[in-house]
């Protein structure tokens, strides 16, 4: 499609935004790409005032949403050009965010992941009477997956600067720990949740994927990436047993057996 170095820094963060793909970078600015006539290319760049943006996630094709690490969470209509809504959301740097069916997760290095209410009414806007709910970790939070199931009902993991995997369920808003799982011996860079909740795909720092039985809190499958270099993000594949991870190197096509 085309191969694109149009950010001065480090690209931090991707996401889908309707038919455009978003680039974030430590340089914080946006970038927008649409595919034409066989090409890819910029059509948009915005610049966010902050430092770096962690992650972006779109819950509109009108709708970009940034975590980032002066502690805010920044709300950007693609219609209007304009921000709609900044907050100071946590104490320290806003490392992950993940959006569904209604409602936000923030997680942060002060400990907390945050739930919001953040629906189409309000025009995805974000402000402090939108928050519903707190999940305490004992330790920086550096990565979330969130799936909603139904109205108000899902289920969040995130992982942590100390190894540890946490799987919450969320109901109206508010969460309750599920599930605690000691999963690698150096900081969780990524999780994903797979379609149902059943199982849990992680990986970290100590250049392990491991992927975990959530009912049984077992360990079904893991995995070292060894030369290849530390976990960057891990996703479940289309396959019902296959896994997708990427390394500073390279990504891989993962079959858990």
């Amino acid at each position: 499609i085309g191969d694109h170095q149009t950010h001065k820094e480090g690209v931090s963060a991707l996401g889908v935004v309707g038919s455009l793909v978003v680039s974030a970078s430590h340089d914080s600015n946006l970038k927008l790409y649409r595919w034409r006539e066989g090409q890819a290319g910029v059509e948009r760049t915005v610049s966010a005032r902050t430092i770096t943006i962690a992650g972006v996630v779109s819950p509109s094709t009108c709708t970009i949403i940034l975590a980032c690490w002066d502690n805010t969470v920044m709300v950007y209509g693609m219609v209007t050009g304009a921000w709609r809504s900044t907050v100071v959301a946590h104490t320290d740097a806003v490392s992950c965010i993940g959006w569904g069916k209604g409602v936000l997760a923030t997680g942060s290095w002060d400990g907390l992941v945050k739930l919001w209410t953040c629906v189409s009414t309000n025009s995805y806007t974000v402000r402090m009477t939108d928050l519903t709910g707190e999940l305490d970790h004992a330790s920086p939070v550096t990565c979330l997956d969130l799936q909603m199931e139904g109205e108000g009902v899902g289920t969040i993991a995130t992982g942590t600067r100390e190894g540890e995997v946490v799987v919450w369920s969320v109901l109206s808003g508010r969460g309750s720990m599920a599930h605690k799982l000691p999963s690698h011996s150096r900081q969780v860079n990524c999780v994903a949740l797979a379609p149902g909740g059943d199982r849990i795909l992680s990986g970290g720092s100590d250049m392990g994927i491991k992927v975990f039985k959530t009912l049984f809190e077992s360990l079904a499958w893991r995995c070292s990436v060894g030369m290849f270099g530390k976990m960057l993000s891990v996703c479940h594949g289309m396959e019902e047993e296959g896994s997708v991870c990427f390394t500073k190197r390279r990504a891989r096509l993962l079959e858990e057996k």
